[in-house]
C-alpha cells in the first residue's frame, strides 16, 4: 500500500508523536508499503519523500511550526497524482484539515490517530476568560473532524471513553483502541554501566529518572517537590531529568527553591541512541503528566525492566499497573508520590521482570500488525459516501 502521511509535529522535531510516527513508519516500509509525508516545517518544500507547509514557530515550542497559510501547495492535487490507497492524518489541526479535505477530494479512505489532548492546551494560548467557550469548540470541531474519517485511532482506553463522552451527542464511527508500539528489541534490560551510572548521578545514589520535553504540561516541578519529600526518607535518592524545553527554567527554580541542587542532574537532550541504555540503568523512572494519551516515555522504561511511578491520569493509569509494574499516586498528592518514588527504586526482580513481560504485550510488531489491518480493512470498505457521513452524524 501507498499511504500520504499528514502530521502537525514531524522530524527533526523530537516528541512521543514524531517518535511513535517514525517507528510505525520505518516498521511498515520494511514490510513493503511507503509513505509519502504532508508536514510543516521553517520553509515551503517538496520532494518525493516529504511536502513540508512553511509554518511560523508557536509561542514557546520554537521547532513546533504552524502551517496557517493553505495555499502553499495544491494538496488535492498532490494526494489525486500520488497514487495512495489511503491517507493517514496524525492530529485533528490545520495539516491534518487539510489532509482530510484532500482526500474527500480524491475519494480516498481515511484513518487518523488521536495523539494529542487538543483541549489541555487551550490554557497555555488563550486568555481566561475565553478559555471554556474555546475549548467547548474545540471539542465541536475534534467531533466534527472525526465523523467524517473511515477510521479512529487512539492509543488507550482512557482517551476512547475521554473522546466519546466530550464529543456532544454523535458516536464516532469505527473508533478503535491502538497502542503505539514499543520497540522491545531495543528497549530491553541491559547490564549495568558504570559510566553511565555516572552520568545519572553519583556513585552510591539510587536515581529515580524523567525523561521527556521539558513543558508546563508535564508538571515537572510538581516531581521535584516529591522528590524532596522522599529524600528525606533516603538520602540516598538522586533525580535525573532528561529533555529540554520552555519549562527548564520553572524546574531549575523549583530545584533551588527546594535544596536539592546537588541532589539533581540535568542530563539535557538524550539522544535517541541513549535511551535504552539511560533507561535501562536507573532504579526507577516517573511522570507526573496528566496529558499523557497514552505516556510512551513510561511504556519504554518498562521495556528496559525499569518500575514506574506515574499519576493515576489518563494513559499512565492505562498502562502502568498498580502494584505489579510500578505505582500509580494521586494528582497533587505529594506525599503519596514520594512513596511512589520510594517503592520503585525498593522494587525487587519480580517487579522488573513484570514491567518487562508488560511492555512485550505493547510492542511495534503487534502495534503494526494491527494497523496494516487497519489500513486493509479501510482500503477494502473505500471512502465512506456523504449519506454514510450525514447518517453517522445525525445518529
Amino acid at each position: 500500500m501507498r499511504i500520504a502521511l499528514f502530521t502537525d509535529s514531524w522530524l527533526p522535531r523530537v516528541d512521543g508523536l514524531t517518535t511513535s510516527v517514525a517507528g510505525f513508519k520505518a516498521r511498515m516500509e520494511a514490510r513493503g508499503h511507503t509513505f509519502h509525508v504532508f508536514a510543516p516545517g521553517p520553509r515551503r518544500e517538496s520532494g518525493p519523500e516529504e511536502t513540508r507547509y512553511k509554518g511560523i514557530p508557536f509561542w514557546g515550542y520554537r521547532d513546533f511550526h504552524i502551517a496557517i497559510r493553505p495555499g502553499q501547495h495544491d494538496t488535492a492535487r498532490l494526494v489525486k497524482e500520488g497514487g495512495f490507497d489511503l491517507v493517514h492524518i496524525q492530529s485533528p489541526f490545520l495539516v491534518g484539515y487539510r489532509g482530510l479535505r484532500a482526500a474527500r477530494k480524491a475519494g480516498l479512505p481515511v484513518v487518523t490517530s488521536y495523539h494529542t489532548y487538543l483541549p489541555d492546551l487551550v490554557p497555555y494560548v488563550v486568555p481566561p476568560g475565553f478559555r471554556a467557550i474555546t475549548k467547548s469548540l474545540v471539542w465541536r470541531f475534534t467531533g466534527h473532524f472525526f465523523r467524517r474519517c473511515d477510521a479512529v485511532l487512539v492509543p488507550s482506553p482512557s482517551c476512547a471513553k475521554e473522546l466519546l463522552d466530550h464529543v456532544p451527542g454523535h458516536k464516532i464511527p469505527n473508533l478503535e483502541v491502538h497502542p503505539n508500539g514499543v520497540d522491545v528489541h531495543r528497549f530491553r534490560p541491559l547490564p549495568p554501566d558504570p559510566a553511565v551510572r555516572r552520568r545519572l548521578g553519583p556513585d552510591g545514589s539510587r536515581v529515580i529518572l524523567s525523561v521527556g520535553r521539558l513543558a508546563r504540561e508535564k508538571d515537572l516541578p510538581f516531581l521535584v517537590e516529591a522528590f524532596a519529600a522522599a529524600r528525606q526518607k533516603d538520602p540516598t535518592l538522586h533525580l535525573a531529568i532528561g529533555g529540554k524545553g520552555p519549562d527548564l527554567a520553572r524546574v531549575e527554580a523549583k530545584v533551588a527553591e527546594l535544596g536539592v541542587g546537588p541532589h539533581v542532574t540535568f542530563l539535557g537532550f538524550v539522544a535517541d541512541s541513549d535511551l535504552p541504555i539511560v533507561y535501562a540503568n536507573a532504579d526507577g523512572f516517573c511522570s507526573a503528566s496528566q496529558f499523557e494519551t497514552q505516556g510512551m516515555t513510561a511504556v519504554e522504561a518498562m521495556a528496559c525492566g525499569v518500575p514506574v511511578a506515574a499519576v493515576r491520569a489518563r494513559g499512565l493509569a492505562d498502562y502502568v499497573l498498580d502494584g505489579r509494574t510500578g505505582y500509580l499516586f494521586e494528582a497533587d498528592d505529594v506525599a503519596g508520590a514520594a512513596s511512589a518514588l520510594l517503592r520503585c527504586v525498593d522494587a525487587g526482580p519480580s517487579m522488573r521482570k513484570a514491567a518487562r513481560a508488560h511492555a512485550e504485550t505493547i510492542s511495534l510488531e503487534k502495534s503494526v500488525d494491527q494497523l496494516e489491518a487497519v489500513y486493509r480493512r479501510a482500503v477494502a470498505s473505500g471512502p465512506r459516501r456523504a449519506s454514510a457521513q450525514a447518517a453517522a452524524a445525525s445518529a
